[in-house]
């Protein structure tokens, strides 16, 4: 049976069996799994069974889920796998074979603790300042998945497509552009996933546009390296990280 170990400070703390049954994981007393990090949020996420593997989904926490050293809101989680949430760390483990009470070899050399895990006064998590985490995490993802990427600038920043609709706009939206003048979110244009690699990006309001290569247009379908211009930012659209970016 599939379950998770929780571990703090690099020392464990309790185990959980995953049944049938969603299996949510926060500080609210009633999770299957309560943790006490302030970074938690109530409902942080949940582990849900599925034919190949565990569907994690991050429920709209303050303060993400990340699994094996990147970011994730949405994850089939088929094999051994490393779950940060602030300082705790999370082992998911498809079985039990592992009875041990010390962080198992492969934990440690997965990508999230190496980044996470430092030994000086003993093992314990050493989280990165929270902007510089993003954006390192961002990248990460980006190596694999199609994602957005700033072109002007000496530090381009990276967004990758990770969901069904990304929004773009000013404010919290998924991709922001920056800071929002109205002081809530303002959404200019949507990238919204199809199938595959199928990408188009569509603009949100009556008579929005986005310039697409130069073009002002509605709606358009997404090739590689095309440049989109949206509230005066440009960003190219690419399938894959390459070397200057991030």
């Amino acid at each position: 049976m599939a379950r998770l170990r929780l571990f703090r400070n690099g020392k464990f703390v309790r185990s959980r069996p995953l049944g049938a049954h969603p299996f949510f994981v926060g500080r609210d007393p009633i999770s299957y799994l309560r943790l006490e990090e302030p970074a938690c949020s109530r409902q942080h996420f949940c582990l849900t069974e599925q034919e190949d593997g565990y569907l994690l989904e991050d429920l709209q926490s303050a303060n993400g889920t990340f699994v094996d050293g990147v970011r994730e809101y949405r994850r089939v989680l088929k094999g051994q796998a490393v779950i940060q949430v602030g300082e705790d760390l999370l082992l998911f483990e498809p079985d039990e074979d592992d009875t041990t009470d010390e962080v198992p070899e492969w934990a440690l050399k997965s990508a999230a603790s190496i980044s996470l895990i430092k030994e000086d006064d003993g093992m314990r998590t050493a989280p990165m300042v929270p902007t510089i985490q993003r954006k390192v995490q961002a990248a990460a993802r980006a190596q694999t998945r199609p994602h957005l990427v700033t072109v002007e600038g000496d530090s381009p920043s990276v967004f990758p497509l990770d969901t069904q609709i990304v929004t773009v706009g000013f404010g919290p939206v998924r991709v922001s552009l920056g800071p929002s003048k109205k002081g809530k979110e303002e959404v200019l244009a949507e990238i919204v996933h199809e199938t595959g690699y199928d990408y188009r990006v569509r603009a949100k309001g009556l008579f929005g546009k986005v310039v697409v290569n130069g073009k002002p247009q509605g709606r358009a379908r997404l090739q590689p390296g095309d440049v989109l211009t949206i509230g005066g930012v440009k960003l190219e659209f690419r399938l894959g990280l390459d070397e200057g970016d991030g």
